[in-house]
């Protein structure tokens, strides 16, 4: 009688922890081509003040000295991705830091899990060596506000970056890009966000991420 009731309890955990037969789900995908944002809002510039520097379509090669030659996306040969850049014809003496914004349509992710992935490709006009300190930076942020991922490089190529997310709620997640110098650009190609089933160890949720290099 005692196996019988562990077995029982033991099904019925199995059941609890493995019966959801629930998928990834695609909630938006977008590369920009065909001139298309797929419903990406820019944040407007209040000010003014970095008005032809807010991020855009752009085409490969179109972005002068690094830019990325060409988009990410396999096979459509539509060149668009999604980019800012800071103008090159800023003195650097006169250049201050800034930062420009890009916010994805609201979804819902009822299981309370996300997962977003793009490719990106940070530049600047300059010789690399030597600027470090004034490479641009990418920040991700999720739908609490928070901020879930942040890259200062300058890459040479379209790099590869998922990640997993809380969201309790309708969310939308944001991108970044921050200049430091004149002329350099970020962007970003085949953003794809998806619900993913809610699964914790313990009481804490765990957030992954992955990057190919």
């Amino acid at each position: 009688m005692i196996c019988s009731r562990v077995l029982v309890v033991s099904c019925l955990l199995s059941v609890v922890r493995f019966g959801s037969t629930q998928e990834d789900k695609i909630l938006a995908q977008c590369t920009f081509d065909e001139s298309e944002n797929c419903g990406f809002q820019v944040i407007p510039d209040l000010d003014g003040v970095h008005h032809w520097e807010l991020w855009t379509l752009s085409r490969g090669g179109s972005l002068g000295r690094n830019c990325p030659p060409s988009d990410h996306t396999p096979g459509l040969n539509q060149d668009f991705f999604a980019s800012s850049k800071s103008l090159e014809d800023t003195a650097a003496h006169e250049f201050h830091t800034f930062t420009t914004k890009i916010i994805s349509p609201e979804k819902n992710f009822t299981s309370g899990m996300g997962r977003i992935s793009f490719y990106y490709y940070l530049w600047i006009a300059d010789d690399p060596e030597g600027n470090e300190d004034t490479y641009p930076s990418l920040n991700v942020v999720g739908c609490d506000g928070a901020l879930m991922w942040t890259k200062m490089s300058f890459t040479a190529g379209w790099l590869f970056v998922e990640i997993d997310f809380p969201c309790p709620t309708a969310g939308q997640i944001m991108f970044e890009a921050s200049h430091r110098r004149p002329g350099s650009g970020v962007a970003i190609d085949d953003v794809k966000i998806l619900e993913i089933p809610f699964f914790t160890g313990g009481n804490d949720i765990e957030r992954k991420i992955s990057m190919v290099q």
